[in-house]
C-alpha cells in the first residue's frame, strides 16, 4: 500500500473547476455562442490557459475577456473560497491514520495557498507545502518532488502524487513514484490506465498512472 500523498492544490484538494467551467462556459454563451460545459470541463482539465486559447480561436472571442472571466473568479474565491473536493478529508485523514504525510505540491502562490487552507479547515490536515513561485521549477520538471522526498527522508515508492493534470502525473512520475490523475470520465481507451482494484493488490508499483474519478477511490490503496 502506498502511505503519503503529493497534492496538487486547486483542481485536486480544492473543486475549483466547477466554478472554472461555469465562468468559461457562461462567457462564451453570453457572446451568443453555442457550447457544451463538457467540451469546456475537457479543455480546462489540460489548463486554464488552454481552455482560454481554444475557446478563444473556436468561437471568435477575445482571449484577454475570457481571461479577465477568471480574474474576477479568483477574486471572488477570496471572499468565497471552492469547495474541497469530494472525499478530500477522508483521504488525508486516511493517509495520516497510516502515519503517512500529506504534502502539497503547488504552482499557487504561498499567500494565497496557505489563506485558502485556513479558510477551509484543512491547515491542520497538511504537513508540509512547496510553491513554485518560491523559487522552484514548475511542473512537470520534478524539482518539487524531490525536494519533498529529500526534507522529509521518504520513499518515493511509498508516495502517491495526485493530481487532475497530465502535468502533475509526469511529475510525480519522473520521481520515480505512482501518480493518480483525477479525470471527469475515465475513457475506455485510455492509455495507461491501471484498474483499482489490481492497484490494490500491487502496492508500489512504479512509474504507475490510476485514473480515477473521484479521490475517494484512493483510499483503499492506503492501510
Amino acid at each position: 500500500m502506498y502511505k503519503h500523498i503529493l497534492w496538487d492544490m486547486g483542481g485536486t484538494l480544492l473543486d475549483t473547476y466547477a466554478d472554472v467551467d461555469t465562468c468559461l462556459f457562461d462567457h462564451v454563451r453570453r457572446f451568443g455562442r453555442i457550447a457544451q460545459l463538457a467540451e469546456v470541463s475537457w479543455l480546462t482539465r489540460v489548463s486554464i490557459a488552454h481552455a482560454i486559447d481554444v475557446l478563444s480561436k473556436k468561437y471568435d472571442i477575445p482571449a484577454a475577456d475570457l481571461q479577465q472571466s477568471i480574474n474576477e473568479l479568483q477574486s471572488r474565491w477570496e471572499r468565497t473560497p471552492p469547495k474541497v473536493a469530494a472525499a478530500a478529508v477522508e483521504l488525508l485523514q486516511t493517509v495520516h491514520q497510516v502515519g503517512g504525510l500529506n504534502l502539497i505540491v503547488t504552482h499557487r502562490d504561498r499567500d494565497s495557498a496557505e489563506f485558502l487552507l485556513h479558510k477551509l479547515d484543512l491547515a491542520d490536515d497538511i504537513d508540509d507545502m512547496v510553491c513554485a513561485p518560491d523559487g522552484y521549477a514548475r511542473k512537470p520538471d520534478p524539482q518539487m518532488y524531490h525536494l519533498m522526498i529529500e526534507r522529509h527522508g521518504i520513499v518515493a515508492s511509498e508516495c502517491l502524487g495526485v493530481g487532475d493534470r497530465r502535468l502533475d502525473c509526469e511529475a510525480a512520475l519522473a520521481s520515480g513514484m505512482s501518480a493518480a490523475l483525477l479525470v471527469p470520465e475515465v475513457p475506455d481507451d485510455a492509455p495507461g490506465i491501471w484498474d483499482i482494484t489490481t492497484a490494490a493488490a500491487n502496492p508500489q508499483k512504479a512509474t504507475t498512472t490510476i485514473y480515477v474519478t473521484e479521490l475517494g477511490d484512493l483510499v483503499p490503496l492506503f492501510g
